[in-house]
This record gives structure tokens, C-alpha cells and sequence, in this order.
């Protein structure tokens, strides 16, 4: 990429195209646009982003609410990011390689690329079956809201990840929600490309 001073006087960016033929952008006039879209943008148009989401409309206290997926094991990388709602107080885990013996049933996987066929590598379920007290590596715990007593107490919130976690190859992963409070309102959305 080259910068130089054009004939008008305006700033003119040169690049080059694939076959290293010059392609000038004016800054001033916007002759030749130069258009650009962030990788996950692009992803999108390739066929490559996907998203899940769930809601539990009554998750009560004294249990959990667990969600899993599954990474492929091949050499496609998952690029995720997730948030959970939840309308009380509670505590938010996510584990790798838990201990589950039954994967649950599946969620359904949308294209954001609506036009697209390509399928998700990804798998995606609600209600595994989580056995034993080792359930894997945990790599996120946070709360959500406050469990203080009295007419506001309990409040909910939410959890977003701005920033992606890349899958460990053919691993399976628990999103695992404790709540406060009884009839607690949950709604867990993901979303990833893949590469």
C-alpha cells in the first residue's frame, strides 16, 4: 500500500489487486471506494455464523439449568461468544470437558446467512445429563444480580461475552446456571463462526 499526492492535490491511497495491478482510492472525491467488512461481518456472507438460542421459563432454586455443545473433532475452529438473562439472582459457570452421559436434546442451529445450506460443525443441547462432581475445567463463574431479601431483592441481569473463547478441538462444554430464586426465567443465546 502506497500513499501519494494526486493531481487534484488529494491524498491517493494505492493498493494492489491479487494479479499486482495498482487500484488508487481518492480520499476526497471517493472515486474507487475501497470497501471493508470486519471478519465476522464477512462470516456471515461466507455461510460461516451461526446462531442458538433457548429459554427455560421456570428454573427453580436447589438444582441447575445446564446447556452443552460439542466441538467437531476435526481442523475447524469454533469462535464463540454467548450471553445468558436470567429474571433472579443466581451463579453462572462454564466448564470444558465435563462429565455427561447423556448429551440431552438438541437446539436448533440458524445460518445467519439465511440463503445458505452449510450446516454448523457445532452441536448444541439443553438438559444433559451431568454425572459425578468433577465437571471438568471451569473457565468462567460470575453472578448475576443480587440475592438481598426484601421487595427488590433477587433482581436478575444478565451475562455477555464480547470476547470469543476458540473451542478446543472434538470438546464437549457445560454452561451450568445455579439460581436463588424459584420460577427463575432463563434465556441463553450463542453465537460463533467457524473456521
Amino acid at each position: 500500500m502506497g500513499f501519494n499526492q494526486g493531481a487534484n492535490g488529494n491524498l491517493v491511497i494505492t493498493q494492489q489487486d491479487n494479479n499486482g495491478n495498482p487500484i488508487d482510492f481518492d480520499t476526497v472525491t471517493g472515486d474507487s471506494y475501497q470497501v471493508q467488512l470486519d471478519l465476522e461481518h464477512h462470516l456471515v456472507h461466507a455461510g460461516k455464523h451461526f446462531t442458538a438460542s433457548v429459554i427455560d421459563a421456570d428454573t427453580d432454586s436447589g438444582g441447575s439449568k445446564n446447556y452443552a455443545f460439542v466441538s467437531p473433532d476435526t481442523t475447524t475452529r469454533i469462535h464463540l461468544t454467548g450471553q445468558l438473562y436470567s429474571s433472579s439472582s443466581g451463579v453462572l459457570e462454564f466448564y470444558e470437558n465435563p462429565t455427561m452421559t447423556g448429551s440431552g436434546n438438541a437446539i436448533t442451529i440458524l445460518n445467519n446467512d439465511r440463503n445458505s445450506v452449510t450446516s454448523p460443525t457445532l452441536a448444541f443441547y439443553d438438559d444433559p445429563t451431568v454425572t459425578g462432581s468433577d465437571i471438568g475445567s471451569r473457565l468462567v463463574v460470575q453472578t448475576i444480580g443480587t440475592k438481598a431479601t426484601g421487595p427488590f431483592g433477587g433482581a436478575g441481569g444478565n451475562v455477555n461475552r464480547a470476547r470469543e473463547f476458540i473451542l478446543k478441538q472434538g470438546e464437549q462444554y457445560l454452561v451450568k446456571f445455579v439460581p436463588d430464586n424459584d420460577d427463575t426465567r432463563l434465556s441463553l443465546s450463542l453465537e460463533w463462526y467457524e473456521v
